[in-house]
């Protein structure tokens, strides 16, 4: 269950077909601007969700391998993972949200 975001050009936060992937929006991010803060937001969020899914994922395996880890810490880790995904699909529903109404607007 891990999240590999930027992977061959590939974000699962994003539909098929969108164009922008973490690379891309960490090369915006290197742009001046409000807009290069919100992108460095953004890309950190995704980085954080992905590292939070690999640990998750981590346990999971520490505990079937060498049974080291208490089932406690794996169902938190495995739950914050969980919820930050969540969080970031939200996130994604808003944007495009915007930018779909962005779109129907008429000049």
């Amino acid at each position: 269950m891990s999240l590999s975001v930027g992977a061959a050009g590939m974000n699962p936060l994003l539909p098929p077909g969108a164009g922008a992937s973490a690379s891309r929006m960490s090369s915006l991010a290197g742009q001046g601007g409000a807009s290069s803060d919100f992108s460095r937001m953004l890309v950190d969020s995704l980085n954080s969700t992905a590292g939070m899914q690999n640990r998750a994922d981590q346990l999971v395996q520490q505990g079937i391998a060498e049974g080291d880890v208490s089932q406690v810490e794996t169902l938190a880790s495995i739950k914050k993972a969980e919820l930050s995904l969540k969080m970031m699909m939200q996130i994604r529903n808003k944007l495009m949200d915007a930018y779909s109404e962005i779109r129907q607007m008429q000049l």
